[in-house]
């Protein structure tokens, strides 16, 4: 992987990354037409720019941090890290938006953590 994004210009990468993320999102998006637009309605214009530069200034910091920390540290524990995020997001949901919690859920957490903390040991 490493070699690869080597040979590539780093903004070509960057680029091709936010596009791959775009074209997911768009796809999502499609096949989740109805709750979207059901949703999108009930947003003003406000909260519209509020989501907008959130997600521009999110996206460009977490990208720019990520091509930092690739290009400076090991892959594997970055890897590691991000893919972490699921499970801090479910921490958060509980504790400050006061979601439920189902044991599908719970199960992950507990095995995710779990095989972190094998990779840790390794």
């Amino acid at each position: 992987m490493r070699k690869g994004v080597k040979r590539l210009n780093n903004i070509t990468v960057m680029i091709l990354n936010a596009f791959m993320y775009f074209i997911l999102i768009l796809c999502l998006l499609f096949y989740n037409r109805k709750v979207v637009s059901d949703d999108l309605k009930k947003i003003t214009r406000y909260e519209y720019g509020w989501i907008f530069i959130a997600t521009f200034f999110g996206g460009l910091i977490g990208n720019l941090l990520y091509y930092y920390v690739l290009k400076k540290g090991e892959a594997a524990i970055l890897t590691a890290l991000m893919y972490t995020a699921p499970v801090v997001t479910l921490i958060c949901a509980y504790f400050i938006l006061k979601d439920k919690i189902t044991p599908s859920y719970r199960y992950f957490s507990y095995s995710y953590g779990c095989s972190m903390y094998l990779f840790k040991i390794k």
